[in-house]
């Protein structure tokens, strides 16, 4: 009996696009001959799917699922809008959503193993490369609260997890600003450190004849002017300027008895394509 080696699976996949398990099923069954399994996975329908996965997919849907224990974000592409509305494309999309949140992998990758057959079988069918693109899994706390909202029927999904009881319509108005206002991080510690250099290089580079103390507060300025641009908690609340994320989100928490120290623990903005 043949061993198959990792190193022929990974070259099978590496040749064919198909996923790890579809690749070690097809040399076990060529008995390790490497042609025999790529022609295995032809007659299959898999090559027509790897053959299509050179196209790129650029448009697509965000599905959302969630239980009492997590909540599951997956975006699926293709690579038109008609495809988009077909029926057999969103169920797919929703059941991938469906089988992260019940599964639970750790990986993007893990994910994709796992609904592979059903993908080459769907681009066999419809004529079009289709990729599980992006994943993220929510695990819920105690003590905390989850805001979902899904625009423009999934262009864009937006999930807030607030620390605080009862804090649920809080977090869903959160998730709707934050389909709007677009923020990359939570907090300005977020920010990575060569993008804050940059900034701070921009803003010397506008400032002249002034002293060094004078420069350094012009910059303090212009960097919070930055944060309040791209963090989620330093944005103003588009339902009232008056208020950042930060204050609106503590004020929200004194008045529905969840505490002073409620707090946004995290945030993820999914965009199609984006």
């Amino acid at each position: 009996m043949s061993v198959v080696s990792a190193k022929d699976v990974v070259r099978l996949r590496e040749v064919s696009g198909v996923g790890m398990q579809d690749c070690k099923k097809a040399l076990d069954e060529a008995g390790g001959n490497f042609d025999l399994a790529l022609e295995h996975l032809r007659k299959r329908g898999l090559a027509q799917a790897a053959k299509k996965a050179t196209r790129e997919a650029k448009e697509g849907v965000i599905r959302v699922a969630d239980d009492s224990h997590r909540i599951a974000v997956v975006e699926v592409n293709c690579e038109t809008d008609f495809v988009v509305r077909n029926d057999d494309y969103r169920d797919f999309a929703q059941s991938v959503t469906e089988l992260a949140l019940h599964n639970h992998p750790k990986t993007l990758e893990a994910l994709r193993e796992l609904c592979e057959d059903r993908r080459a079988a769907l681009v066999g069918k419809i004529g079009e490369n289709i990729v599980v693109n992006r994943y993220t899994l929510f695990e819920k706390k105690e003590g905390h609260s989850y805001g979902i909202y899904v625009h423009g029927d999934g262009k864009i999904v937006c999930v807030v997890d607030i620390k605080g009881a009862h804090m649920g319509d809080v977090a869903k108005e959160v998730a709707m600003h934050s389909a709007a206002a677009h923020p990359q991080y939570l907090d300005p510690e977020d920010v990575p450190s060569e993008i804050i250099s940059k900034e701070e290089e921009i803003a010397r580079a506008q400032i002249h004849g002034k002293p060094e103390n004078v420069v350094q507060k012009i910059i303090e300025g212009k960097k919070n002017t930055y944060f309040a641009e791209v963090c989620l908690k330093k944005q103003k609340f588009i339902k009232d300027e008056s208020l950042t994320i930060e204050e609106y989100v503590r004020k929200k928490g004194k008045e529905l008895g969840a505490g002073d120290l409620t707090i946004i623990s995290s945030f993820v903005r999914v965009q199609v394509g984006v």
